[in-house]
């Protein structure tokens, strides 16, 4: 009797551990954008941030990973236009490289990485996929 109690409560625990938290839910483009890409967004934050005389490198740390983690996620999302979802993946992983990129600029303190990387996503990528994908 105690091993099928003992085989119950190993099932029940392996099943538990493979579902999803709530956490895990990905957020829909249009959300990460704006959190990411608004007018007050996080690339906004970081673009004005690393603009001062003496940038805040420990905000800009903060806010150049928080913008990484919502970029990876971006790269999870699902492909806004059918037929496109080799230039959807190509695009936000591309960005998803690019916020890591940015995080890791702003942990170095290195503020001419940083302006260059938030002028690129903010000129070409985000062009790009705009151009495709944004709903209009």
């Amino acid at each position: 009797m105690w091993y099928v109690r003992f085989c119950c409560g190993i099932a029940i625990v392996g099943l538990s551990a493979s579902l999803p938290a709530a956490d895990d839910k990905v957020r829909s483009p249009k959300e990460i954008m704006a959190s990411t890409h608004s007018f007050k967004g996080l690339l906004k934050q970081a673009e004005n941030g690393v603009k001062a005389d003496e940038p805040k490198w420990e905000d800009l740390q903060k806010v150049a990973t928080q913008y990484a983690k919502e970029t990876e996620e971006f790269s999870k999302t699902k492909n806004p236009v059918a037929g496109k979802e080799d230039l959807w993946k190509e695009l936000t992983l591309k960005l998803a490289k690019s916020g890591k990129e940015a995080e890791a600029a702003a942990k170095k303190k290195d503020a001419a990485a940083l302006k260059k990387l938030t002028a690129d996503i903010r000129g070409e990528q985000c062009a790009r996929c705009h151009d495709t994908f944004r709903v209009k």
